[in-house]
C-alpha cells in the first residue's frame, strides 16, 4: 500500500478558508438579527404593561366624555395635548366642561385626568416623539372618530428615531374614540405639534 505523502496544497487551503469565512457571516448575521428581534420584542414588552394602563385611563376619560376642542403646545421638550371634554349626556356647549391633558416628554408620559389626578409613567429603553402625535379625524354628521398615534422608538436597529428610519408600531402608544357632535378646532389637521 502507497500513502500519497502530497499533502494540502495552497489551493485547498484557500478554498477552505474561504468556506469558513462565508458560513462565519452567515451565522453572524442570523445571529444579529435573531437578536435584534428578541430586543424588538423585550423591549415592546418591557413598556406593554405602561402602554395598557395609560391608554385605558384615557379610554376611560374619552368614554365619559366627547372631545370638543384638542388645544396644543410645545416647549423645547415637552408637547402638550388639552382636551376639553364635554358630558355625553348633552349637546350644549356651554354645559359644565372637563379638561385632561396629555404630556408627552423624551421617555415620560403624563396624563392629568378629568377628575384632575395626576399620572405619570417612565418608558424604560424608549425615547418618546415629543416633537408630534399622528392623527386621524373622520367626521361623519354627528359622530366623529379620533385616532391618536404617539410614536415609541427603541435603541433597537428596526425602530429608531431618524429621517430615515422605519417605526415599529408595535410599541407606539395608540387611541382611539368614537363620540358624538364633532371637535371644533382639527380642521383637516393631520399631526399635532411642531414637526408637523
Amino acid at each position: 500500500m502507497k500513502l500519497n505523502k502530497k499533502g494540502l496544497t495552497l489551493v485547498e487551503l484557500i478554498i477552505s478558508v474561504v468556506l469558513i469565512v462565508i458560513i462565519m457571516f452567515f451565522m453572524y448575521r442570523l445571529l444579529s438579527d435573531i437578536n435584534a428581534a428578541k430586543h424588538d420584542n423585550s423591549y415592546a414588552q418591557d413598556n406593554a404593561l405602561v402602554r395598557s394602563e395609560i391608554i385605558k385611563l384615557i379610554s376611560n376619560d374619552l368614554f365619559s366624555y366627547n372631545i370638543n376642542k384638542i388645544d396644543v403646545s410645545n416647549s423645547s421638550d415637552r408637547l402638550n395635548l388639552t382636551l376639553t371634554l364635554l358630558p355625553n349626556s348633552t349637546d350644549d356647549v356651554t354645559a359644565s366642561t372637563k379638561t385632561a391633558v396629555i404630556g408627552i416628554e423624551e421617555n415620560t408620559f403624563y396624563y392629568t385626568q378629568a377628575d384632575g389626578t395626576n399620572r405619570k409613567w417612565e418608558m424604560n429603553n424608549a425615547t418618546l416623539n415629543s416633537d408630534k402625535v399622528n392623527i386621524q379625524y373622520n367626521e361623519d354628521a354627528n359622530t366623529y372618530s379620533l385616532l391618536l398615534s404617539i410614536l415609541v422608538y427603541t435603541d433597537n436597529d428596526f425602530n429608531r428615531q431618524c429621517p430615515n428610519c422605519q417605526n415599529n408600531v408595535v410599541d407606539d402608544i395608540i387611541i382611539s374614540h368614537m363620540g358624538e357632535g364633532k371637535i371644533t378646532n382639527l380642521n383637516g389637521k393631520s399631526c399635532l405639534g411642531n414637526n408637523c
